[in-house]
């Protein structure tokens, strides 16, 4: 996703699967592996002094039916 792209949306999704490195060197682990604060950012180019955008959000980790849907409170209709 581009810069541009990343400012302009107002929700992204990210499936748990989802894996990535935290440099060349390293291998591919996954992103979500424990509820906690993450940022992601995007620049073209991320080793530089440019700027781009940070997406801070808090992973809480999937409901006991590994599900992302809600789970509904008892007795409620």
């Amino acid at each position: 996703m581009t810069p541009e792209r990343l400012a302009l949306a107002t929700s992204i999704e990210v499936p748990t699967s989802f894996r990535g490195r935290a440099s060349k060197a390293d291998a591919l682990a996954p992103i979500f592996n424990r509820s906690g604060a993450y940022e992601a950012y995007v620049s073209d180019n991320l080793e530089s002094e440019e700027g781009g955008y940070v997406c801070s959000f808090n992973y809480i980790g999937m409901s006991p039916n590994n599900s992302f849907k809600p789970n509904p409170l008892r007795g409620a209709a």
